[in-house]
């Protein structure tokens, strides 16, 4: 053993560089963005149970597999390190494999630990191209020898982070099937039936919430409280706004352009958080310029209380030409961390266009994190009228999708409706 392998042996081991950050710091990072996600989407836990502590489990082994020597030494900026672009993850599986889970629980954890980055289908070519290959008597060696790579592992210091969360974990690793693991499930995943399909889709989506927004630095995720929704009631009610924060569930208001529906749909949202408890908001608006206006107009009646957030195609273009306006809240502010603010769950309410919310329909990269944030919600959505026939078709599909599988509700209104639209 070198040097430097020796070191690396003594040293903390570490989850991410520049800035260096330690395993343990890590986990930490994504517990407390764990705990915050438990009050922003408590629906969830009343729709799956046990999903929060699979999630916990998740996060606490889902960076485990860091602890390989020579992935350490990567961290660390060891140009001799032997890593070869390997998949951490997957040395995670080693920890679960050799943990106090129940056999289902470790089924459940492994799928959302093995693809927190990639997708499990790129993870299984991976594994047969890297890790041996069924004809391995005929050809010439297809690459590592994962058991190999798994004797690499810092096992004993990771083994004490895990059992400081409640986690016992044998101390010579139990090395599973990767092969076998990874092909079951993708197996399992493509033959789930639509309850345990969605319930995998929210556990990767709850886990890459907790990576990210902790990898991010960001430690706060805010929340609606009532005073928000006090500028709605600071003129005497129409009649149509009375009916609106009285009613329970999905609605759709016609009323005249100026007659205060943006203060009706908010007046109708306080009545759902008190009867369902809070959740993430979603106004909806077909143009940019009467998002830009959505976005100033509401983060002014919040008392610009940085819970308001947009995002559309020219969201960095805007921040820029607001950066010399004295009286615009992001004024010498780092457009940078607003957009990222503004694309997290940092912002409760974001003002979006539909096109936000439809790719996650198509399964775009991260789509789980996007259909967290659904859960237990509510879309406001704005000018209805205004979509094309193919547009308002698949603004349909998603509200019948949004409000069979993450409980949302819905809040439409316009000026006009056609009665084949309503």
């Amino acid at each position: 053993m070198t040097t430097d392998e020796k070191n690396n042996q003594t040293l903390p081991l570490l989850a991410k560089s520049k800035p260096e950050v330690s395993l343990i710091r890590h986990i930490e990072d994504c517990l407390n963005i764990f705990g915050q996600l438990k009050s922003h989407f408590p629906k969830i836990g009343d729709m799956y149970d046990g999903f929060w502590e699979t999630l916990f489990a998740s996060v606490v082994f889902h960076d485990t597999g860091k602890a390989h020597s020579e992935f350490q030494k990567l961290l660390r900026g060891q140009k001799n390190n032997k890593w070869f672009h390997q998949r951490h993850e997957l040395f995670s599986l080693s920890f679960i494999n050799s943990s106090n889970l129940s056999d289902k629980d470790k089924v459940d954890v492994v799928f959302a630990v093995a693809g927190h980055h990639k997708q499990l289908t790129y993870l299984k070519d991976f594994i047969e191209d890297n890790y041996g290959n069924e004809f391995d008597d005929i050809i010439e060696d297809s690459g590592f020898d994962y058991n190999a790579e798994c004797a690499k592992l810092i096992a004993k210091p990771t083994i004490e982070i895990l059992q400081k969360y409640g986690f016992d974990v044998q101390p010579k690793l139990i090395i599973p099937d990767i092969q076998k693991i990874i092909r079951n499930a993708v197996k399992q995943n493509s033959q789930a039936d639509e309850s345990l399909l969605f319930r995998n889709i929210f556990l990767t989506g709850g886990l890459k919430q907790c990576d990210h927004l902790a990898s991010a630095g960001i430690t706060e995720l805010k929340q609606l409280d009532i005073q928000d929704f006090d500028f709605a009631k600071k003129y005497p009610l129409y009649n149509h706004q009375k009916t609106d924060s009285q009613t329970i569930g999905n609605v759709i208001l016609t009323s005249p352009t100026g007659s205060g529906k943006t203060e009706s749909a908010f007046l109708w949202l306080q009545k759902q958080f008190e009867t369902f408890g809070s959740g993430h908001v979603f106004y909806i608006l077909p143009y940019t310029a009467s998002i830009n206006a959505m976005y100033e107009r509401l983060e002014k009646n919040t008392g610009k209380s940085h819970k308001i957030g947009m995002i559309h195609g020219k969201l960095a273009q805007y921040l820029e030409s607001k950066m010399d306006d004295d009286d615009f809240e992001v004024a010498n502010a780092n457009v940078e961390k607003i957009l990222q603010d503004f694309k997290t769950l940092v912002t409760p309410v974001k003002v979006v266009t539909p096109f936000q919310l439809l790719k996650h329909l198509y399964g775009l990269k991260d789509f789980e994190k996007g259909m967290l944030e659904w859960f237990g919600g509510y879309f406001i959505i704005d000018e209805i009228h205004a979509y094309d026939a193919e547009l308002f078709a698949q603004i349909v599909t998603l509200l019948k999708f949004a409000v069979k599988h993450t409980q949302t509700k819905i809040h439409i209104m316009t000026a006009t409706l056609p009665s084949y639209m309503k």
